[in-house]
């Protein structure tokens, strides 16, 4: 098991273009080429941000 907690964070962004030119100003960089990612995100009856509970998965 590794040592190590990884936290990953998805926001809807409808404004592709200003956000990248705002961390190219912050000089950030790509350091690993993109890879397709599939997320799957299931919840239940209620929105998940509501009932402060998800679960998603990687393909």
């Amino acid at each position: 098991m590794p040592d190590y907690l990884e936290v990953e964070v998805k926001f809807w962004v409808a404004a592709h273009t200003a956000v990248r030119q705002s961390l190219l100003s912050l000089h950030a960089q790509l350091t690993k080429p993109r890879v397709f990612e599939r997320n799957l995100r299931l919840d239940g009856d209620k929105p998940a941000v509501v009932a402060g509970t998800l679960l998603s998965g990687r393909n």
